[in-house]
């Protein structure tokens, strides 16, 4: 079955690869790669040709028509912010925008700054003691990192109207435990290019290469003992393993080695009675590393866990260092994509709704929603009436279908009431770093901010 279905895509990119835009040809024999038996590799068989007349951009581990369209929609947002020109009020979408953008395109001043945004803060890692580490652990939190577990607010599973406060397993740079845990050629490759980074990042800080080795095998540890509890993908999906409601009684006297009342006033989270803790193993992990690693240890950890986040806002040798690791290490990909598109995606990761509203104002008038509003609620209507009519449901069955299909909740374009970003400074005066964490944080108190809201349905994610 695994095969067929295998084919039927295959066959389905030939069909796509040779449509133009007067006539479907059928199948072009050019597109093929007629070398491959078709019983030993169908895919290759089928689109090998056209992938060998196509070859991959290296910038990319992969290229679809989705990643096409990204590429235009970063064309017409890079017009945008190019065109803002200067003098904007302080605070405005188009000053917030447009100062974070030059701020990452300014490469001289990236280069000369090194890593100076960041040595207060390695200062105070450095010098914390063990009962200083929770406070540092819920700054990292507010929007930086997430060393040892993960924390976010979001609906209840069990009561959708109600958002609460979610642990989950974390900590591990790259991500999947099983490139901590499988030795396969592949992973080991990737597990050691993940050491060798780590370990070029201390020295990048000021560390001897000796000394840094030993701190890369600090984090390491770390990182190695919270991937050998962490779930695999598969229970991931299991929910009901999932849904574990402790109170914060329970969670002070279960995992003691963290100051909870200090991770929750540090994250602005007031009344707190009761979390959900995905993964009960992990933070248990958590809490025994805290109480059992020696300080030295639990410093590099954090040291490294801020450098990491850090890296790709830092001057161009801790870039370099990270797309090796990640990018190409790790996805394959070849080359760096162009500072413009890295600026680029900053604001539009981090002030995203403020860099849509500008792209509205110029590429999705208003009529054009309101056009495409009223064809989905004739589609709704159509879709009711349909229903209405089935001979095979029972009336029960019909009013329930009815019942759902009147609680969609439809969002076309842009949101009504687009978010506010006034709380974040962006100031150009200040390292671009700097004004990365202010609005990873603003992004943070926003979620953490949920807590004590009922879920906002109109709220677009």
């Amino acid at each position: 079955m695994k095969k067929r279905i295998m084919a039927l895509i295959a066959m389905a990119c030939v069909l796509s690869m040779t449509m133009n835009a007067q006539t479907l040809k059928g199948v072009d024999v050019a597109n093929l790669d007629t070398s491959v038996a078709p019983g030993e590799n169908f895919y290759k068989y089928a689109c090998g040709g056209w992938m060998q007349a196509n070859p991959l951009d290296p910038q990319y581990a992969r290229f679809g028509t989705f990643d096409q369209l990204a590429e235009n929609s970063r064309e017409q947002v890079k017009d945008i912010i190019m065109n803002l020109g200067t003098g904007h009020k302080k605070g405005s979408i188009e000053q917030q925008v447009g100062n974070l953008y030059a701020l990452g395109m300014d490469s001289a001043r990236l280069n000369s700054e090194g890593f100076q945004a960041l040595t207060d803060d390695l200062a105070r890692i450095k010098a914390a003691k063990r009962d200083d580490f929770t406070s540092i652990i819920a700054w990292m939190h507010n929007g930086i990192a997430g060393p040892f577990f993960d924390s976010q607010v979001m609906a209840d599973l069990k009561h959708s109207t109600v958002n609460m406060l979610y642990f989950s397993q974390g900590g591990i740079g790259m991500g999947d435990r099983d490139y901590y845990l499988e030795n396969d050629e592949s992973t080991t490759k990737i597990r050691n290019a993940y050491v060798d980074y780590i370990t070029k990042v201390f020295t990048l800080v000021g560390n001897k290469k000796g000394n840094a080795k030993k701190m890369a095998k600090n984090v390491m540890e770390v990182e190695l003992a919270l991937a050998q509890v962490a779930m695999s993908r598969e229970e991931t999906r299991d929910y009901s393993k999932l849904y574990n409601i402790v109170s914060v009684a329970d969670l002070k006297k279960d995992y003691s080695n963290i100051n909870w009342d200090v991770y929750f006033s540090a994250l602005g989270l007031k009344n707190v009675d009761k979390v959900c803790v995905f993964q009960l193993k992990s933070l248990a992990k958590a809490n025994e590393l805290l109480g059992t690693l020696k300080e030295d240890a639990i410093k590099d950890y954090l040291q490294f866990r801020l450098i990491d986040a850090a890296a790709g806002y830092l001057s161009d040798d801790f870039v370099q260092a990270n797309f090796d690791m990640y990018s190409k290490a790790m996805s394959g990909k070849q080359v760096m994509q162009p500072r413009w598109k890295r600026a680029l995606n900053v604001p539009n990761t981090l002030l995203g709704e403020a860099v849509g509203q500008l792209y509205v104002a110029k590429y999705f008038p208003a009529d054009s929603k309101k056009k495409m509003q009223k064809l989905v609620d004739n589609l709704k209507v159509a879709l009711g009436e349909h229903i209405a009519s089935l001979t095979w449901m029972s009336p029960r069955t019909k009013v329930n279908a009815l019942v759902k299909l009147n609680s969609f909740t439809v969002k076309i374009g842009y949101p009504d009431k687009w978010r506010d970003y006034s709380d974040i400074d962006i100031d150009p005066a200040k390292p671009y770093w700097t004004n990365v964490v202010a609005a990873k944080q603003s992004a943070a108190r926003y979620e953490y901010g949920q807590l004590d809201k009922p879920v906002d349905k109109d709220r677009w994610g």
